[in-house]
């Protein structure tokens, strides 16, 4: 049960964050919530998926792209965690390791089947 209520707990972390740059409060306190998290289960994808998340979003891709990597380490189904993690690439203008994690984020959406996600990763990469 602890478990349902850590993700509800992540959940609602990354659905309330602002569409604007976070204030470094507002920040680090979602990172120190969800790095509580990730002390509980430190392979929990959705997780590591919201704390890279936080990081792009306050201009941190540097960061980001650990939690990224760690994310489809541990699930490399994530198709979105390789869509934002090639954006935080593209942010450092690492263009060419950008294309890699999209073509990788592309095999793993055609083993899911998620139409959606190869449509996305698709048009990012050819638009790069």
């Amino acid at each position: 049960m602890r478990g349902l209520h850590d993700r509800k707990v992540a959940q609602s972390l990354l659905l309330r964050g602002p569409a604007a740059p976070p204030t470094l409060p507002s920040l680090m306190s979602r990172l120190a919530q969800l790095e509580k998290l990730l002390a509980l289960d430190p392979g929990d994808a959705f997780v590591l998926y919201g704390l890279a998340q936080e990081h792009a979003k306050a201009g941190r891709h540097a960061e980001a792209l650990v939690f990224y990597d760690r994310c489809t380490r541990a699930d490399p189904g994530y198709c979105y965690a390789y869509f934002h993690q090639a954006r935080s690439l593209q942010a450092l203008e690492r263009i060419d390791e950008a294309r890699d994690i999209l073509r990788l984020g592309l095999a793993a959406a055609r083993r899911a089947g998620d139409a959606k996600a190869l449509n996305e990763l698709t048009g990012f990469l050819d638009s790069i």
